[in-house]
């Protein structure tokens, strides 16, 4: 095992127009702007904590599976759009039953 220490922000956050109750407290990566849109957010402390993250940790099975599931998505958006492609194709041709090239 090697430790490793994570650094981030401790912050409340909740939607502009939602309550404080229903505000959450969370970490991020970034200490917050203030400025969004959205949510408001409001920093509470600096923070860093120490993990033990095994030697055997390897990233690329995760990766990989990440990368085969966007490639799933994309190839049924695809396979969609080229069906109402071959559709409208189809109706335009079927109207004078003649192909143009």
């Amino acid at each position: 095992m090697s430790k490793h220490t994570i650094k981030g922000f401790i912050v409340w956050e909740k939607w502009k127009d939602a309550p404080n109750s229903e505000a959450v407290f969370r970490i991020q990566s970034y200490k917050p702007s203030g400025t969004s849109e959205c949510y408001d957010t409001v920093l509470v402390r600096e923070q860093a904590f120490e993990v033990d993250v095994p030697d055997t940790f390897n990233p690329v099975p995760a990766q990989v599976a990440a990368l085969e599931a966007t490639k799933h998505v994309l190839r049924l958006k695809l396979a969609q759009e080229l069906a109402m492609l071959d559709e409208r194709i189809s109706k335009l041709t079927c109207i004078t039953n003649e192909v143009t090239a």
